[in-house]
């Protein structure tokens, strides 16, 4: 079995399904595979096995013994032959100052190879390497952020590098994503058609680089798979984490379809990784243990799972688990609810683990930006289900009350740097269709959008919207006013705070539910635009986005 087979948390025909799907894009061309021909028929061995035409080189090159060339046993009718004995002897006597001169040179090589090929091997070492480092480095620089949005001990570009240097699954995974990311910008393109980054020219970068290190990252881990210590790594948790965000570059969604063999690994490594039914991937969540016997008559416990009653959190083994662990969880978590917000399915990952992030504790900004993630999983969990409801969405309006005063209670207990420090209504004029709103830091900026998302939800799933007769006009004009408001809102966020790159991708999540609502021909042209922005500068697919809004606009 490629992973673990002895996971409770997961049932084997969801497993064999996991591990046959990655088995069928090895068998697509996924992993090259090279076969070896042997002479005994006209198609060899190897190719009757794979079904490969088999194609062969000329007959082989022969030198002299046995040679048939005609060159190599032919002497013309003038050639000299010198009559010798047993007691001769041979003096060779070079006719050329050049020649002569050519023995003293140093070759610069040993007699067991060529100079020139053993150069090109050094030369083209050294060119790997230096393409390597440079692939690492933009990691750290231009990928790093999209991961460390809400970690404040910035974990991915301060840990990752180094663990990599042990873990080769780890590295091939940082180099896979880096290598597709700078690859699919287009301002990293030059006039000559070479990549440049920060001023360093990348001349043996191209399009297929990202697919070599990626073979090379799922072969690594298929050997790790009967490893049941390195399964449960952190160190292979954060590649797959890094090779999921490989695979949203590489295949942008759609038709709405879930294809994703990596987000089903993830899956069974945040399973198999999650040590207590009560453990959430919380960068500071300590702080709120920390905080909570002193805080515990003071601040209510709220589960909006559970009418929205006052509880006590139980203990939480966060402290057992290492920083590194707790930030790819949550990564794991925010990427596993992209997925299901953009594909409209149900949430994939047990949200009844996370239990003791449903309250209201001080605790540092990036508790807080989790607890606002997490209840928009919850929120989605209503809209769509989840494993943990048997995939069936909910219509209960008790719920959905909870869900709703739950979402009021969360937003007047955040901390003031969660509110903008600056914000100013469109004006109105050429181009400036979206609210300048501005933002301390980029993690308060994601978890507020995810919040509006939230409520957007909401509100189009509102059981008690009439579905026919009186009322139901108005109701539904509502609820188109909430989704087109959601997206001038989240694409004000995004213009206005692009140095968290996250935030363009929420954006892009409010357009794609809700941009069909843009009626105004300026302001399509502004969320096309926006759009534009976030896949050339930022390597982010948005163009089969803002194709599906075009035809729909203009149907």
């Amino acid at each position: 079995m490629l992973l673990l087979a002895g996971i409770n948390c997961l049932e084997n025909e969801d497993f064999n399904k996991d591990i046959d799907a990655i088995r069928k894009d090895i068998n697509k061309g996924h992993l090259h595979q090279v076969q070896i021909c042997d002479d005994e028929s006209e198609t060899c061995r190897a190719c009757q096995k794979t079904g490969n035409v088999c194609e062969r080189t000329a007959s082989k090159i022969r030198f002299r013994h046995g040679s048939s060339a005609k060159y190599d046993s032919s002497f013309g009718n003038d050639q000299v032959w010198l009559r010798t004995n047993k007691r001769s002897k041979f003096d060779f006597v070079d006719e050329s100052d050049e020649v002569i001169a050519s023995y003293n040179r140093d070759s610069g090589c040993d007699g067991d190879g060529d100079y020139s090929t053993k150069h090109h091997g050094k030369s083209e070492h050294h060119a790997t390497i230096r393409l390597e480092a440079t692939l690492l480095r933009y990691f750290i620089e231009e990928i790093c952020p999209w991961f460390d949005i809400c970690d404040p001990g910035r974990h991915f570009a301060r840990v990752l590098p180094h663990r990599a240097r042990n873990c080769p699954s780890l590295l091939q995974a940082i180099l896979t994503a880096s290598a597709r990311h700078l690859t699919t910008s287009l301002k990293f393109i030059s006039p000559t058609g070479c990549y440049t980054w920060n001023g360093l020219a990348i001349p043996n970068l191209n399009k297929s680089t990202a697919l070599h290190y990626h073979d090379n990252c799922i072969r690594s881990l298929l050997s790790l798979s009967g490893d049941l210590s390195r399964i449960n790594g952190e160190d292979l948790l954060a590649a797959a984490i890094v090779l999921r965000f490989y695979e949203e570059i590489d295949s942008p969604l759609e038709n709405n379809t879930d294809k994703g063999v990596l987000l089903r690994i993830l899956k069974i490594f945040v399973n198999a990784q999650l040590p207590s039914p009560d453990a959430f991937p919380c960068s500071l969540v300590e702080t709120y243990h920390k905080h909570h016997h002193h805080h515990r008559r003071r601040h209510r416990h709220f589960s909006p799972v559970s009418n929205s009653s006052p509880t006590t959190p139980p203990a939480s083994t966060h402290t057992q688990s290492t920083t590194l662990l707790r930030a790819c969880l949550s990564i794991a978590f925010r990427q596993e609810l992209y997925k299901s917000f953009m594909t409209q399915r149900p949430f994939t990952l047990p949200l009844s683990r996370w239990s003791s992030l449903r309250c209201f504790t001080p605790a540092g900004d990036g508790t807080w930006a989790d607890r606002l993630v997490l209840f928009c999983a919850d929120v989605l969990e209503y809209c769509y289900g989840s494993s943990e409801t048997n995939l069936v969405p909910s219509t209960d309006v008790n719920r959905w009350n909870d869900l709703t005063r739950y979402a009021d209670d969360l937003h007047a207990h955040l901390p003031p740097c969660f509110e903008p420090i600056y914000t100013r209504a469109p004006l109105g004029g050429s181009g400036d269709v979206f609210p300048e709103i501005w933002y301390g830091d980029g993690c308060h900026a994601t978890a507020t959008s995810h919040l509006h998302l939230a409520k957007m939800l909401l509100t189009v799933f509102n059981p008690t919207i009439p579905k026919l007769g009186h009322g139901h006009v108005a109701a539904m004009k509502q609820v188109r006013a909430v989704m087109r408001e959601t997206v001038m809102k989240l694409c004000g966020i995004a213009l206005w705070n692009r140095r968290a790159p996250s935030v363009l991708v929420d954006a892009t999540m409010a357009i794609k539910s809700c941009g069909e609502c843009i009626t105004e021909p300026r302001e399509r042209q502004a969320v096309l635009g926006l759009l534009r922005v976030t896949e050339v500068e930022y390597a982010w697919p948005t163009g089969g986005i803002a194709q599906s809004l075009k035809e729909a606009w203009e149907g």
